[in-house]
């Protein structure tokens, strides 16, 4: 006991004496420095020896997706304008569509058959994990990526130079929902649902982190898994915490079967959500009768009450689609439009190509301003939407 307490003495008299280090600041903060490429440009391909140019897109087939419909006819606009202008010193532009059901699991096997089977020159991703496996395949082939539908904070942030995002990251997106859609509302029980799949993951997190920094937790955290049928259980724990608002980052074919199912047992409060590629807003409306607070990605450019280029690409899509241009169509549009004007300003090399998005800060696209960080994700400044 004695020896015991002898040694107790002498670690207690040893640590005090240990002087206690400030915590030093960071020397640098991420995205402080822009990307760097020091790789070979190679060299340029003649567009003459080849049948077409072609873009890959990763993406699904299914008419049903209507964020991957959208972005699909988007794209093939772009396509098809770029044609009739003569494509490429007199040669096409093609589009090169694959997709896996599972894109984590068999979809690294279709971006390599992209890049190395279909020898595309650049390629356009989906969201819900496609932008990840474009990302790390991109980092081994030298081939640039561009993500329309993707705003995971963490596809731009590990500084590599061959990934561009073009919607407002879930950082920017949930300051601004948590701001203007919850804390000057004075909202102060949040209940957050969210998706187990990458994207919604992502924004949940990132709604966590904002709601904690403004002191507000959420009073509940339910992840449901995108393939639920029966939300029954959810909707009853949800009544037992009597939120003042509900945040939801969803899939889109998830979110009007939660609504239905909370609109249903008389559960009707204010609702949240981040930009969710493929959710139409009129028919959540029909069956759920609380007010809802939506993030846009972007305003259409000022242009637009004057004849601008949004306007144009609006009737453009119109009269060929019959249907009005989503902002997952517009993305798409600007991100083919992107990757031919790239091409044609540094012709068929794939860094060059990648150099060439990388010039294209402040571009002017239907989407509005392009203008890069140090990560390549846009800066775009997104808004929130009032639907009751």
């Amino acid at each position: 006991m004695k020896a015991f307490a002898a040694v107790f003495i002498f670690l207690y008299c040893f640590t005090t004496a240990i002087p206690i280090l400030k915590t030093q600041e960071s020397y640098k903060q991420m995205l402080d420095d822009p990307r760097a490429f020091n790789g070979r440009v190679g060299a340029v391909i003649d567009p003459s020896s080849l049948d077409s140019i072609s873009i890959g897109l990763f993406a699904p087939f299914n008419q049903d997706d209507p964020a991957a419909h959208d972005l699909y006819r988007g794209v093939k606009l772009a396509i098809g304008q770029a044609n009739a202008a003569g494509g490429y010193l007199g040669v096409d532009f093609s589009l090169v569509r694959r997709w896996a059901a599972d894109p984590w699991a068999a979809g690294s096997k279709e971006v390599v058959r992209l890049v190395y089977g279909d020898r595309v020159w650049a390629i356009i991703g989906f969201r819900d994990g496609a932008g990840h496996i474009a990302l790390q395949i991109a980092a081994k082939t030298y081939i640039p990526v561009i993500a329309p539908l993707s705003s995971d904070s963490s596809l731009t942030h590990t500084g590599v130079p061959w990934i561009f995002r073009l919607p407002p990251d879930d950082r920017v997106q949930a300051r601004l929902l948590v701001k203007d859609g919850i804390v000057n509302k004075q909202l102060n029980r949040v209940g957050l649902v969210s998706g187990t799949d990458q994207n919604s993951r992502s924004a949940a997190g990132e709604m966590e982190r904002e709601l904690n920094r403004q002191n507000i937790p959420p009073v509940f955290h339910f992840e449901v898994s995108p393939g639920l049928r029966d939300f029954q259980t959810v909707v009853e724990r949800i009544r037992v915490f009597r939120p003042h608002v509900l945040t939801l980052c969803l899939q889109a074919p998830v979110i009007p079967k939660l609504l239905k199912a909370l609109q249903c047992k008389g559960i009707v409060c204010p609702v949240s959500m981040p930009w969710t590629p493929g959710v139409d807003i009129k028919k959540l409306q029909a069956i759920y009768h609380g007010p809802i607070f939506i993030v846009s990605p972007f305003q259409p450019p000022i242009q637009v009450k004057t004849g601008g280029i949004y306007q144009q690409f609006s009737r453009d899509f119109e009269t060929r689609f019959g249907v009005l241009p989503t902002c997952s169509a517009a993305y798409g549009y600007d991100a083919a439009q992107m990757i031919i004007h790239s091409i044609r300003s540094k012709g068929l090399s794939r860094p060059g190509i990648r150099q060439g998005l990388e010039e294209l800060t402040g571009y002017q696209g239907v989407s509005g301003s392009i203008i890069w960080d140090n990560g390549g994700g846009n800066l775009a400044c997104p808004v929130i939407k009032e639907f009751r």
